[in-house]
């Protein structure tokens, strides 16, 4: 698979305004994960988890979705090797989303 292909996501219009700041408390919300992560706060991992995982699906964003859950599971194991995992994937996902409207 070529790294570099973009990923299409088809977003309401209606959500058009929103975008920007979605991604930016998304970014946000992944400085966040690392502090917490350094600082072995789990429990702020789990609220950010199940955050991205309600407001990731609300936009269209389902892997998103996906990740937020996969975050909250890896908090209870406190298993930091695999949210970092995630937090890679998170962070090429984003990288690679092309926003569409429709």
């Amino acid at each position: 698979m070529n790294n570099k292909k973009k990923i299409d996501i088809y977003v309401d219009i209606d959500f058009r305004e929103l975008i920007p700041f979605f991604f930016e408390d998304t970014q946000n919300d992944i400085k966040s994960i690392r502090l917490s992560l350094s600082k072995n706060n789990y429990e702020d991992i789990a609220r950010i988890g199940h955050s991205l995982k309600g407001t990731g699906g609300s936009y269209g964003f389902h892997f998103l979705t996906d990740a937020g859950a996969a975050l909250e599971r890896e908090e209870k194991n406190k298993n930091k090797d695999a949210i970092q995992e995630w937090l890679y994937m998170i962070t090429h996902y984003l990288d690679k989303v092309n926003v569409l409207f429709k």
